[in-house]
């Protein structure tokens, strides 16, 4: 299932999931990169993989609205 981490908190990995619940995952399992904002593959309690290019089209799409939001 596609996820998304939330933000880095005392050695864990807040990752939303689809369904908008949180799961704590220890950074030490997650594989090297894990950064806020990034897109992942989540299963069974653990991050498998980063999908670096879902990581990279939502913050372009999250830039673009912040840059709508200025022009207001």
């Amino acid at each position: 299932m596609r996820a998304i981490i939330d933000r880095l908190e005392d050695g864990f990995a807040v990752v939303e999931l689809e369904d908008e619940t949180t799961v704590n995952i220890p950074l030490e399992t997650a594989p090297a990169g894990a950064r806020e904002g990034a897109v992942v593959e989540y299963e069974n309690g653990a991050i498998l993989s980063i999908d670096e290019q879902a990581t990279a089209e939502r913050a372009a799409r999250l830039r673009a609205r912040l840059e709508r939001l200025k022009k207001r």
